[in-house]
């Protein structure tokens, strides 16, 4: 059976601007760090499962250790913010007989206000409307999909004492500019990271494979479009790497002969399958035009 998407409440599309006034019950409640924190990445990364923020925000506890009960305490949280009007959810049926998935988090609108307080500018500068949260199957699983992807690098950073500089996904990494014509650039997700005096930056593609090569191929053309027309130049010293995850290995190394049958720029083209990113995503698992495997921070 399909799976649907239900609201907790459709007409949130409706509220009028004097229903969404901070309440006393917020004026009232005070706001970690950490709920902050929750904010912000589900505006930089728009929806975030239960589990998900639960491994981003709560995994460890003040004094650094290792938090058994993450999920659990992630959840009533959540529900803190969700009763301050804060976040939103929506849970997904996943067939008959089976009850609803865990819940999907979204920022609600008073939310996007404490995240344009925290970044000193206003929620309509943010670019950020309630209804960008209205994500419809079968896309809502590459947005989580790509996120993982993040909790795959996130993972590797604090096991090794490394940083994630900043993950932003396609809401926010959208660029027009024109190269012989109008093109649309909007990669699906951009993302720093650092590993001492080194580190890379990149952006990043998803692959579910469900597009066809030739439309691969239409999406190397806009990256190419960005990288000859030097418009990168007005936001990176340098080109970022594109790392793109396809669901298995021999999918991977399909997309790789496609985009190199074609390519004639440097931009780095790296690829790998769903499950080795998960189990090393910094080590030697990536394939790019040489067609042997590399690691991810001897490129940086």
């Amino acid at each position: 059976m399909e799976r649907l998407l239900k609201s907790r409440k459709l007409s949130r599309y409706e509220r009028k601007e004097e229903d969404i006034k901070p309440r006393e019950a917020l004026q009232k409640a005070t706001l970690t760090q950490r709920d902050r924190e929750v904010l912000l990445s589900l505006y930089y990364h728009r929806c975030l499962t239960t589990e998900q923020i639960a491994e981003m925000h709560f995994r460890f506890n003040d004094h650094g250790k290792e938090n058994s009960q993450a999920l659990v305490i992630a959840r009533r949280r959540l529900r803190k913010l969700f009763d301050l009007k804060l976040i939103d959810r929506f849970f997904i049926n996943v067939g008959e007989n089976n009850g609803s998935s865990q819940a999907h988090m979204i920022l609600d609108q008073l939310g996007a206000r404490i995240v344009a307080g925290i970044l000193n500018t206003t929620v309509q500068d943010l670019g950020w409307k309630y209804e960008m949260n209205a994500v419809r199957l079968p896309y809502l699983d590459h947005m989580l999909e790509v996120n993982d992807f993040y909790l795959c690098l996130l993972r590797a950073a604090r096991s090794k004492g490394h940083e994630i500089g900043e993950f932003k996904t396609e809401n926010l990494t959208r660029y027009e500019f024109k190269h012989g014509s109008r093109i649309i650039f909007n990669p699906d997700a951009y993302g720093t990271y650092f590993a001492g005096e080194t580190g890379f930056h990149f952006f990043h593609e998803r692959d579910r494979g469900t597009m066809t090569l030739d439309t691969f191929q239409k999406k190397h053309r806009r990256y190419a479009a960005f990288y000859q027309s030097e418009e990168y130049l007005n936001y990176f010293d340098s080109f970022p790497l594109v790392l793109t995850v396809a669901p298995t290995w021999e999918r991977a190394l399909a997309l790789r002969e496609c985009i190199y049958a074609i390519d004639n720029t440097d931009i780095q083209w790296l690829f790998t399958s769903d499950d080795l990113a998960k189990t090393n995503v910094l080590g030697p698992i990536w394939i790019g035009k040489e067609n042997h495997p590399v690691s991810l921070i001897p490129l940086s």
